[in-house]
């Protein structure tokens, strides 16, 4: 995997969520757990909606386990869109 490209993925992932939040990208950090930061269920659901238009990727319900953080989203993301 590429660190330039998750790092990219992961700074959009950082605005798209202080977005959701009504906070500044710099409030976040790539390893704080989505919970913490203030993503309850419903926001979550949101922020995984607006994550999936806005790079063109499904994430699966199975897999909503294994995001824990935004970074752990990045390289979701990074796996997702290098397939094939």
């Amino acid at each position: 995997m590429e660190a330039r490209c998750t790092n990219s993925v992961l700074e959009r992932l950082r605005e798209l969520a202080a977005d959701t939040l009504g906070i500044r990208p710099d409030e976040i950090g790539p390893t704080e757990s989505l919970f913490d930061i203030g993503l309850g269920s419903l926001d979550r659901l949101q922020f995984i909606l607006e994550v999936e238009g806005e790079f063109g990727v499904e994430i699966l319900d199975d897999d909503l386990h294994l995001i824990t953080n935004l970074e752990s989203l990045a390289e979701y993301i990074d796996t997702r869109c290098h397939k094939g």
